[in-house]
């Protein structure tokens, strides 16, 4: 039978461009479906590896190959569609591949169920980012010891927030604390197709100092990094007690005494140095540390040192420790700008001691008509060095908050009283005062025996050191916060923050005032006085530029 003759050329064509359609059809309508479809798979994938990641009964390389695959599947879902549930899978993989970092030693190889990757770190250390040899270690903000310092929610932006902390081998020769000091780090994940057909996928692993770099490329964009500045100050140990304890037994806490440089050293930012109060310790200014790192001015300007000091010693021998303790980290660190002080109570008058010329002023008002066996001690005496001294002149500029620069009623009545009999002055430093001193100087104050000092006592309004020490000026621009508790309608001159009095905390020459309603142990962490200290900060960025 014979068959049809069919028109070749004409059924090519129209199969040619039925095909051509159908192919116009399949891009116009099916892709975006497909991504979409494919997106939702990886999203899902990705947070599916992410909770396996964080199985511990799995080895840190097989956590460590499931993370960089959560981070990878979700940066490819961000590339196609932003969405906030795969920015907050990429952000905590990125953390936990950083976390096992320190765990498994870069550059490693990792099979998962979504390829084989390779892992290194960044090679070429872009800017901002850290040498990951310098970081002893690398913590969870879960894992804190002080959980509430850490961001209560997600932090915007991409990468994954963790603490970095540096560790010398012999810290306090450079004034860092035992544990080390913390840093911010957010560390980044980008992959790159491979270079041959079969080749493992590059993935690099970039630790970023969130102080120095707010932007950074993930996932084929420049994107804004996520950072959590509070949670950094997290990582130190609160001591127990140590507030109470360093106030009636300071010989328990010689060794934990100095200064201390809460962040890694930088010589370009200026050290603002943080003094706490009677019975309390460097921990409290944490917060406020926390709210001044994050304005993205003050951020990367100043660096924050810490003094610590047990509360109950005299109060001239806490200042001489704090003179002596900044004269070695200027002879540490030479290269720094002059530094500014923030203090609080207690913390204010031994700051005041830091920026007079005392002259004799000092052991003429303490001794008066004994002041002459005094000034024929030798030099090197602690008396002397404790009470003729010059001002700093490394101290740019000063914040007194709540300072009884002229003492507190408090330190004088009957409760005051019998909490200075209970602190128990070191040995060492009675001795070192010499009986000479303690002699004279109880015959100057008309009390029979021998007068032992301490710093209730030495707040009292009648104490010869705070009279004499306002005898004389002070040679550094300062500032003055000063509460005023509950709702007064007293003057000024008339009301206090419940321990400090306006008239004790007031001083004429103070270049600022700021009144905030708060009583005195709670202020410092108050709003109005932490925007006041920001405020001052950023008044003295603006003077030196």
């Amino acid at each position: 039978m014979n068959r049809p003759q069919t028109n070749l050329p004409r059924l090519v064509t129209g199969l040619l461009a039925a095909a051509f359609l159908a192919g116009c059809a399949t891009r116009d309508t099916v892709p975006p479906d497909a991504a979409a479809s494919h997106a939702a798979v990886s999203s899902h994938e990705a947070a599916r590896l992410l909770k396996q990641s964080r199985s511990l009964s799995r080895t840190y390389p097989t956590r460590l190959g499931l993370a960089v695959a959560a981070a990878d599947l979700s940066a490819k879902a961000l590339a196609k569609e932003e969405r906030r549930a795969d920015r907050l899978v990429y952000n905590e993989a990125c953390a936990e591949i950083g976390y096992l970092s320190t765990k498994v030693a870069l550059p490693v190889t990792l099979k998962t169920p979504a390829g084989v990757y390779r892992l290194s770190f960044d090679a070429s250390r872009p800017a901002g980012a850290w040498n990951p040899a310098s970081l002893a270690k690398l913590v969870r903000p879960a894992d804190l010891k002080n959980k509430t310092l850490a961001a209560k929610t997600p932090p915007a932006g991409y990468g994954g927030t963790l603490v970095g902390v540096y560790l010398p081998p012999n810290p306090r020769a450079k004034l860092l604390p035992f544990v080390g000091v913390s840093t911010p780090v957010t560390a980044v994940i980008n992959t790159a197709a491979p270079a041959h057909p079969g080749d493992p996928i590059p993935a690099t692993l970039t630790l970023y100092d969130s102080a120095k770099r707010d932007a950074a490329p993930v996932a084929g964009r420049k994107l804004p990094l996520a950072a959590d500045f509070s949670a950094p100050f997290g990582y130190y140990p609160i001591p127990p007690k140590i507030g109470l304890l360093g106030m009636l037994r300071p010989e328990q806490f010689f060794e934990r005494e100095g200064l201390f440089l809460s962040q890694p050293y930088d010589p370009k930012k200026i050290p603002l140095v943080f003094i706490h109060g009677l019975m309390s310790d460097p921990t409290m200014w944490f917060p406020v540390m926390a709210a001044l790192e994050a304005d993205p001015v003050l951020r990367g300007r100043y660096q924050f040192w810490v003094y610590a000091y047990p509360t109950g010693n005299p109060i001239g021998y806490s200042a001489l420790g704090l003179r002596e303790s900044l004269a070695k980290m200027t002879a540490l660190y030479p290269n720094s700008p002059d530094m500014v002080i923030v203090n609080h109570s207690l913390g204010g008058v031994i700051t005041h001691l830091q920026v007079i010329n005392s002259g004799d002023a000092l052991v003429k008002g303490i001794f008066k008509q004994n002041a002459p066996k005094i000034l024929a001690l030798p030099d090197d005496s602690l008396v002397k060095r404790g009470l003729i001294f010059r001002s700093n002149p490394h101290i740019s500029r000063v914040v007194f908050v709540a300072a009884p620069h002229r003492g507190a009623p408090l330190a004088i009545n009957p409760i005051a009283a019998f909490g200075a009999r209970l602190i128990r002055v070191p040995g060492q430093i009675l001795s070192g005062i010499g009986t000479t001193a303690l002699q004279a100087a109880s015959a100057a104050a008309g009390v029979k025996g021998t007068f032992t000092p301490n710093s209730i006592s030495g707040l009292s309004p009648r104490s010869p050191l705070l009279v004499s020490m306002n005898t004389v000026p002070i040679e550094v621009p300062f500032h003055s916060i000063i509460g005023v508790a509950g709702q007064p309608k007293s003057p000024l001159e008339k009301t206090s923050d419940m321990v400090v009095p306006y008239w004790s905390a007031h001083l004429d020459a103070a270049l600022s005032e700021k009144i905030v309603p708060y009583p005195h142990t709670a202020m410092f962490v108050k709003p109005e006085a932490t925007n006041e200290i920001a405020r001052i900060l950023h008044l003295h960025l603006t003077s030196l530029d």
